[in-house]
C-alpha cells in the first residue's frame, strides 16, 4: 500500500501483471507472418561477404567446438588470426554449424536466422506486455521490430545481429520478470 497525498488514504497497490511467455508467441505471430512474408522468397539468397567470417569460424567450430577462432585467416591484406580480427564470440559459430554440416546451406542458415528473430519478435511482445502495455500495444512494438528494414536487412544475412538482438531482448524480459 502507498500513502496517496496529504489525505493519509492508503490506496492498494496494484497486482503485478501476470504475462506468461507463450503469450508472447500469439501477440507476435501478425509480425513473424508478416517477417515470414519477406524473408522466405529470400531463403536461398546467397551469403554476403561478411556472412563467409562466421560460415569459417562455424567450420572450425564442427572440427574444435572450444575453439571456433583458432585459425588463422587474411581478411585484409596480411594473414591475421581470426580471434584478433573478430570481436564477436562463437554464438553465430554454433548457430550455423547445421548450415555448415550440410555443406553451406544457405536455406538453413537463413531459416536459423528467422527462427531467431521470431523469438526476439515473442520476446518484444512479452516484454512489452510486462512493461504495462496492452495485448494490442504489444502487437504493435512485435511488428515495429518485425518491419524495420535494418531487422529485415539483418534477417537476411548469417551475421550475429539478430541473434544480439533477440537474446538481449530475451534477457531484459527476463530481469524484469
Amino acid at each position: 500500500d502507498t500513502v496517496c497525498g496529504v489525505s493519509g488514504v492508503r490506496e492498494p497497490t496494484p497486482a503485478p501483471l501476470r504475462v506468461h511467455s507463450a503469450d508472447g508467441f500469439w501477440l507476435a505471430l501478425p509480425a513473424m507472418l508478416l517477417s515470414a512474408l519477406v524473408l522466405l522468397p529470400f531463403l536461398n539468397k546467397a551469403f554476403t561477404i561478411d556472412d563467409t567470417l562466421f560460415l569459417l569460424q562455424a567450420q572450425q567450430a564442427l572440427k574444435d567446438p572450444l575453439h571456433p577462432t583458432a585459425f588463422d585467416v587474411v581478411w585484409s591484406d596480411i594473414p591475421q588470426r581470426l580471434s584478433a580480427i573478430m570481436p564477436s564470440g562463437p554464438i553465430m559459430a554454433y548457430l550455423l554449424m547445421p548450415a555448415v554440416a550440410r555443406g553451406g546451406s544457405e536455406p538453413i542458415a537463413h531459416g536459423v536466422q528467422i527462427l531467431l528473430l521470431c523469438l526476439g519478435l515473442a520476446m518484444t511482445a512479452v516484454l512489452a506486455r510486462r512493461l504495462g502495455g496492452s495485448r494490442a500495444q504489444a502487437a504493435l512494438a512485435a511488428l515495429l521490430l518485425a518491419s524495420s528494414p535494418a531487422t529485415l536487412g539483418m534477417t537476411a544475412t548469417a551475421m550475429p545481429d539478430i541473434a544480439a538482438m533477440s537474446f538481449g531482448v530475451l534477457g531484459i524480459e527476463r530481469f524484469v520478470a
